[in-house]
């Protein structure tokens, strides 16, 4: 495990999460999964750019999947990824990591998350508006990408709803399939589908 993903004594977790995200975000230009030809030996993997790239990009990718699929699905894709018999004694690759996790989403495809967050490189920035009327809250979210001809990146949304008076909020997450489709993603039951 590389050091950086260990706490430094008196790191609160917090401080400790959002190093994590800004070393991922700025690892924008190497892609987690690096190709069997650009290993030139072992320690590859261990220069500062791939290292951060397959440590904390890494690890927020794997929060983005929880975050998507809920806390049920996320660990149950978790335990049957550990305990896939077509994986035992044998190594695994993303390919695996990602069809455990679709077992749990059914009918969600994942390769289109996978194949910019994994295999591709840039980060996005979003902006949104929000409409009220009556109970009902309409969204519009907006996604840029560093650099800008990147194509688009799927990726989880969470949006926190309070209330004025701070005495009711709530997280809900949205799951930003392709620049004109969101899906709702109940983080106790998963994907729901496309709105």
């Amino acid at each position: 495990m590389a050091a950086e993903l260990i706490p430094a004594i008196g790191v609160t977790p917090a401080a400790h999460l959002s190093g994590i995200k800004s070393t991922a975000r700025a690892t924008n230009t190497t892609p987690v999964l690096l190709s069997a030809a650009s290993i030139a030996n072992s320690n590859t993997i261990w220069t500062a750019s791939n290292d951060n790239a397959i440590y904390m990009r890494g690890a927020m990718i794997v929060s983005m999947l929880r975050a998507m699929m809920g806390d049920t699905k996320f660990f149950q894709g978790c335990k049957d990824y550990l305990n896939d018999p077509l994986l035992a004694y044998k190594s695994a690759a993303t390919a695996d990591l990602q069809r455990n996790m679709e077992k749990q989403l059914v009918g969600v495809n994942l390769t289109p998350f996978f194949n910019a967050w994994v295999n591709g490189t840039g980060r996005t920035n979003y902006s949104g508006n929000y409409y009220i009327t009556g109970k009902k809250i309409q969204f519009r979210l907006m996604q840029t990408r560093e650099p800008a001809g990147n194509p688009f990146m799927p990726m989880p949304v969470v949006i926190k709803i309070a209330n004025a008076a701070a005495t009711y909020d709530t997280s809900i997450v949205i799951y930003h399939y392709a620049p004109d489709q969101l899906g709702y993603t109940d983080r106790a039951y998963g994907t729901s589908g496309r709105r």
